[in-house]
Formats: C-alpha cells, structure tokens, sequence
C-alpha cells in the first residue's frame, strides 16, 4: 500500500489527480442511481473549483454527459469547460468493456499530453 500512496503523492506534486464521479464500485455506468450521479456531480464540481486544475479528463463520454446533463459534448478537449479556467477533456474509459482498439485509445489520450509535459 506504501508503494501505491508514494505513486499518488508523486502524481500530486505534478498536479494531477484523480477521483471518481460515484465512489460506489460497479460493473458499468448504468448502474448508478441518477441521486448518485447528481450528488457525484455536486461533489465534483465542488472539488473542480477548490482545486482548479489546469484540466480535468473525463473518462467516458457517457459519464461526462450525465456529469453535464446534457446530451452533446464528443470527444476531444471540449469548447465550455464545466469550471471557467479548468479545461475539460474527454476520453475514452480504458474498460474492458470498450470496443476501440489500442490504437484508437492513444490517439484520444494524446490530447492529454500537453497537460502533462
């Protein structure tokens, strides 16, 4: 556990991190409650604007589009950032259950790089 907690303190110090939009673990998506994922989002949101990182990578279209309510957003870096001055990016999930090859995968990661340098 030691090795994981000094991997996420590093990743800190770099200014990246991580977090979830539900806590609870699930097998997909949709098996969260919409009272989950509007809280999820009231917390996140809370967070976003505590922290102001320079970007924040969603992971999922689909999740990004609940976290919205609303239905447009593709993927890519998006032209209205949830917070003002947090830059919001959409990737794809890295779950199993996604059909795009490897590939397809990095291409879409590539958009965070210059996040990261």
């Amino acid at each position: 556990m030691n090795h994981c907690w000094n991997a996420a303190e590093s990743l800190l110090e770099r200014g990246i991190g991580f977090t979830n939009l539900c806590s609870r673990p699930t097998r997909r998506a949709d098996e969260l409650s919409r009272e989950e994922i509007q809280a999820g989002a009231h917390e996140l949101r809370a967070r976003l604007e505590s922290f102001r990182p320079a970007a924040v990578a969603y992971t999922g279209i689909g999740m990004y589009r609940w976290f919205r309510a609303t239905s447009k957003g593709g993927w890519g870096v998006q032209p209205e950032p949830v917070v003002p001055g947090v830059t919001d990016v959409v990737v794809p999930s890295p779950s199993g259950l996604n059909r795009m090859t490897f590939d397809e995968l990095v291409e879409h990661y590539r958009a965070l790089s210059t996040f990261v340098a």
